[in-house]
């Protein structure tokens, strides 16, 4: 049993709504119900009755919320006091670099925040500052320890001995543009070649990449440039050039007027992961990778619940 677990209880205890709960936490309603039904399984007895319409406390799950109401506000006290007491003063920090793409879907967004914010009331008086930066300044800030990690959205690479990755997810490049035509996969070379392509001129491994996808495809297409994903999308929404982004990037569009297929590249292909030095010794990164395996975990099928 862990300490989140009792938090995301009382969330649904207090509100009797799995979609509120999770709203409220900023999970998706699977993955709060995975962790309800772990702790359910732990415990040997039901927590909630359940129903397409409602929601309710068992006798079991009325006990367990006031008992870990007083857990979770004693937590928040021994916490602090356990670590002064062993001459523990420095508070916990966690400083976590993110390279432009890896939080560009506003779900992913959403997510990885809402764990956070969760991971700092399950550690009381930590401190994580998150960094935006590029691939080349992830690299810098962790090899002089300005960063603890970083979470990247990019091409699969083989780290050098002093990192550490820890691949989470895998996700691709597609082409994506706007079009009356339904367009096939086989169309990416007339798209590309006709339509040219916009690129972000802020981020020199996205355009490293792209280079490398136009070199498999044996492409020189026209290319412009502009100053931020916002322009690239919203000037090839208006129906002008293309542009490759990755998939999670083009889904948050919800444009039905654009259509994307896929790139016969191996470089299109992406991962999700977080990098550190291999000489790591904060030992709140382990929990931010143990976290985000937990959050990114593919969802079970769960009964309908309201």
């Amino acid at each position: 049993m862990e300490i989140k677990q009792l938090r995301y209880f009382i969330a649904v205890a207090d509100t009797l709504s799995f979609s509120r709960a999770a709203e409220s936490l900023y999970l998706s309603q699977s993955a709060l119900s995975r962790q309800i039904s772990e702790l359910e399984q732990e415990l040997g007895v039901p927590l909630f009755i359940r129903s397409t319409r409602s929601v309710e406390l068992t006798e079991a799950g009325r006990s367990l919320r006031t008992h870990a109401k007083e857990l979770i506000s004693s937590w928040e006290k021994i916490v602090p006091e356990v670590r002064k007491k062993n001459g523990a003063d420095r508070p916990l920090s966690l400083t976590i670099g993110t390279d432009p793409r890896a939080l560009a879907a506003p779900e992913r967004r959403r997510a990885v925040l809402g764990m956070l914010s969760a991971l700092r009331q399950s550690y009381p008086g930590i401190r994580i500052l998150l960094r935006n930066t590029d691939y080349q300044g992830i690299l810098k800030g962790i090899g002089e320890g300005s960063l603890d990690c970083a979470l990247l959205l990019d091409r699969e690479i083989s780290p050098r001995p002093e990192y550490k990755m820890t691949v989470l997810d895998h996700e691709e490049m597609v082409l994506a543009f706007r079009s009356r035509n339904r367009h096939g996969d086989e169309d990416y070379a007339s798209v590309i070649s006709n339509r040219g392509l916009i690129l972000v001129d802020r981020e020199p491994q996205g355009l490293y990449h792209i280079i490398h996808i136009l070199n498999d495809l044996h492409l020189e297409p026209q290319i412009r440039f502009c100053g931020s994903l916002q322009d690239m999308t919203m000037t090839v929404e208006t129906g002008e050039s293309a542009m490759i982004l990755p998939r999670s990037v083009y889904r948050m569009l919800d444009n039905s007027a654009l259509q994307c297929i896929r790139l016969p590249s191996p470089h299109a292909a992406l991962t999700l992961s977080v990098l550190s030095s291999a000489a790591c010794i904060n030992p709140m990164v382990p929990v931010f990778v143990r976290e985000l395996k937990q959050l990114l975990a593919p969802p079970e099928e769960t009964a309908p619940e309201a």
